[in-house]
């Protein structure tokens, strides 16, 4: 009777939970560039950013390791350089300077290989994210470029499949036209 009561008890086992749901509510962890920076070899773990995500590459060392093919994208976010292929100066985060297809693709690495392959950890600050983990206004322009992309691409699909693949020979003496699955526009 004089100990707590079993409502109290259950409050009290809760705590830590509650604790838990509320640091999961915060947000993503947010990394400085410096803070990142300090993730370039294995004894602390690889991680690399990419469009302001960070993912722990630790067990794609072969890659990312220094010395391996990708290792300079290991501590730094450096999607122009993705994007781009250009691994000696474009080793940045602003990628303002790429086209829509470009930005296309590099959201589809984000997502279909980061996001499947490898852990996420949180968000870098800096082009894509804010020091608060918030999206910057590149990060919206981007996002809304991507949209704009992933609608030209849809279009373009249809105009594909509508209007066929075609090629005209013309001489002096004949004209054709000959069609992927023998359709003329």
């Amino acid at each position: 009777r004089n100990g707590p009561t079993w409502t109290a008890r259950i409050s009290l086992l809760a705590i830590p939970l509650l604790a838990v749901a509320l640091s999961r509510r915060r947000g993503p962890r947010v990394f400085t560039k410096a803070e990142l920076a300090q993730y370039v070899d294995t004894r602390r773990g690889l991680k690399v950013a990419i469009c302001g995500q960070v993912f722990d590459v630790t067990k794609g060392a072969e890659f990312y390791a220094k010395g391996a093919g990708y290792g300079f994208f290991a501590g730094r976010d450096a999607s122009l350089a993705f994007a781009t292929g250009n691994f000696k100066t474009n080793l940045t985060d602003n990628v303002s300077s790429l086209a829509d297809a470009q930005l296309l693709d590099l959201q589809n690495w984000v997502n279909e290989t980061y996001h499947k392959k490898y852990v996420y950890e949180g968000v870098v600050a800096g082009y894509f994210y804010d020091a608060k983990g918030q999206p910057t206004e590149d990060h919206l322009r981007f996002d809304e470029r991507v949209e704009k992309a992933r609608e030209a691409a849809a279009r373009q699909a249809l105009d594909v499949e509508k209007y066929p693949d075609c090629a005209s020979r013309r001489t002096q003496s004949a004209r054709s036209v000959s069609c992927k699955k023998g359709r003329v526009p």
